[in-house]
């Protein structure tokens, strides 16, 4: 489980990466969403990493949005868009900046058959692909039904992630996501 945040609908958001597998309710029991779906990274119908949205109490448990890695910190702004950064560098220039489409397949793996990125990477280089595609297979971009990835930002470690709305940082950096990555030292913001 990474960051909590509250959204201006008065709901909490939160998102767990690939690892994180299912939520449970404080009696051990999987949770049920608002859809009837068992909360489980089991590809019926949610794969790997997660962002969630339900009220205070627990209750209106949805899925917000599947199919991550490493997502770290999940960021709204005061029109309820979220933002978030995702991550499985390793050394696989891997680390990516999403505008989060809500019920969006994020294509970590094969959204048919799970299958990781390398499966299809390796059959594209078969076939002549060049090392600079490789972040389009690293997250399934030419499948059917993924999300476009905003923006890769090559190798890092990324570590939060906010969308600044202030004026007290210089202008700048108003209205603008700041993200923070640990990896290769730098905090960035994007208009």
């Amino acid at each position: 489980m990474h960051a909590f945040v509250f959204g201006p609908d008065g709901k909490l958001y939160f998102n767990f990466g690939n690892a994180g597998e299912e939520i449970h309710d404080k009696d051990g029991k999987p949770i049920i969403d608002i859809h009837g779906n068992v909360v489980a990274a089991k590809g019926k119908p949610y794969r790997q990493g997660m962002i969630f949205r339900c009220n205070m109490d627990g209750s209106e448990f949805e899925v917000v949005a599947h199919n991550f890695r490493n997502n770290y910190e999940v960021s709204i702004d005061s029109f309820g868009t979220l933002w978030q950064s995702d991550n499985d560098d390793d050394g696989n220039r891997g680390v990516r900046i999403n505008y989060v489409m809500e019920y969006g397949n994020f294509g970590y793996t094969d959204e048919m058959n799970g299958a990781s990125w390398g499966t299809g990477w390796e059959k594209a280089k078969a076939k002549g692909a060049s090392e600079e595609e490789r972040p389009i297979y690293h997250w399934h971009q030419y499948d059917p039904g993924v999300v476009p990835n905003l923006l890769n930002t090559g190798n890092g470690s990324p570590c939060g992630i906010c969308v600044y709305e202030g004026n007290l940082l210089p202008a700048v950096y108003r209205n603008q996501i700041i993200h923070c990555d640990a990896g290769p030292k730098i905090v960035r913001a994007y208009p």
